[in-house]
């Protein structure tokens, strides 16, 4: 995997400081971006608040928005959960993955949400919400080591 080994080089590179959040972007040959917005950025990993990945190069040819979804769902590995497609409308082109299995502790439900918006954007985010008070759900950071981090991007990519 090339392109993990070109996204962790940079990623292991990476050095903030002052208070987060920090926004960093990295490259590979893959003709996609990694963008990571993380709250403290540390030697071997980072608490995130989203992962977004941008298409540079032109998405292969007989790629579809299902298609794209369900390889990301099969290959991508590193969350704390598997993902699964939940919903995709081709009239917007946008599809939406979540946590197969979401983890739950006590009231409290901890997902992913990947966004696709098409076949160039892809983002990542992970919400939490009490079921039983029947809250909204909000936006949680979410801990990754970069490598981690590298070898998800690189198999989404």
């Amino acid at each position: 995997m090339l392109h993990a080994t070109q996204y962790l080089t940079k990623l292991t590179a990476w050095e903030t400081s002052g208070p987060g959040p920090h926004t960093g972007e990295f490259s590979s040959d893959a003709g996609w971006t990694l963008r990571a917005i993380a709250q403290k950025v540390e030697s071997i990993g980072c608490l995130l608040n989203e992962v977004e990945l941008q298409r540079t190069q032109p998405a292969p040819a007989g790629l579809s928005l299902s298609i794209f979804a369900e390889q990301i769902a099969r290959d991508a590995t590193g969350l704390m959960e598997r993902l699964a497609v939940h919903e995709i409308d081709s009239e917007t082109n946008l599809a939406i993955l979540r946590s197969e299995k979401p983890t739950v502790r006590g009231a409290v439900v901890h997902y992913f949400e990947v966004r696709l918006n098409g076949l160039d954007q892809v983002s990542v985010r992970r919400y939490q919400a009490d079921r039983a008070a029947g809250t909204r759900r909000e936006q949680m950071a979410f801990p990754m080591t970069h490598e981690t981090l590298a070898n998800f991007a690189a198999q989404v990519v």
